[in-house]
């Protein structure tokens, strides 16, 4: 896996047997799914022990397995779980992810993938230490998770489009995870900002030179 996805095996200490309950969870699903993953903030919580608020499963449906089925009957039943659909917060989550709660108020974020490869989606972790996945009962981890774990300085995804849920999220981050370095991003974020700011200041004054002949 790690050489032909870009992904490398782990090889710090981490909870194993929260591990095996994940991989638990991904055997079920892979007796209607084509692929399972569980990624980014779960896994990056397990390594830092820290206690996962939701799981992230990216999942991509058999050719014959029904979504209403899968959702409906399947889950609750296999994975023996009272499940209960959250609304979405905007209308673009629709068509990929479907959000559950159990009785125990942990969340189950299921989203769907296309025909990506793993790493290009991992690669769209928006920040690096959410840069890890489970499969086959190990944990495999991008070169950029590595060096946010031997150093402790957080960067963006390669592929992150800086955008206000992204902004949000990076806040959110600087409180949780007090001991990390984000000064990297906050770099980056001034800048786009700058020039976001120059950029308006230029359409402007282009605006106000431009006469407008009405007809």
């Amino acid at each position: 896996m790690a050489t032909q996805k870009g992904l490398v095996k782990f090889k710090g200490e981490y909870d194993k047997e929260l591990v095996s309950t994940y991989s638990s969870i991904m055997n079920t699903l892979d007796l209607v799914c084509d692929k399972v993953l569980i990624g980014g903030g779960a896994v990056r919580d397990l390594i830092y022990n820290r206690k996962p608020k939701d799981l992230d499963i990216f999942y991509r449906l058999g050719p014959e397995t029904n979504k209403c089925f899968f959702f409906e009957e399947f889950l609750p039943e296999e994975l023996q779980l009272s499940l209960k659909p959250i609304p979405l917060t905007s209308s673009g989550e629709a068509n990929t992810s479907v959000k559950l709660v159990d009785d125990k108020n942990f969340k189950y974020d299921f989203i769907q993938t296309g025909k990506n490869h793993w790493t290009e989606l991992i690669a769209k972790f928006d920040f690096s230490f959410n840069q890890a996945v489970i499969e086959d009962g190990e944990v495999f981890v991008t070169q950029a998770f590595i060096k946010t774990y031997e150093t402790g300085e957080v960067t963006f995804g390669h592929k992150t489009v800086i955008n206000p849920k992204v902004l949000e999220r990076l806040e959110t981050f600087k409180k949780s995870f007090t001991k990390f370095d984000f000064s990297k991003i906050d770099e980056i974020v001034l800048k786009k900002q700058k020039e976001a700011e120059q950029y308006f200041m230029n359409s402007s004054v282009i605006f106000k030179n431009t006469k407008v002949k009405l007809v």
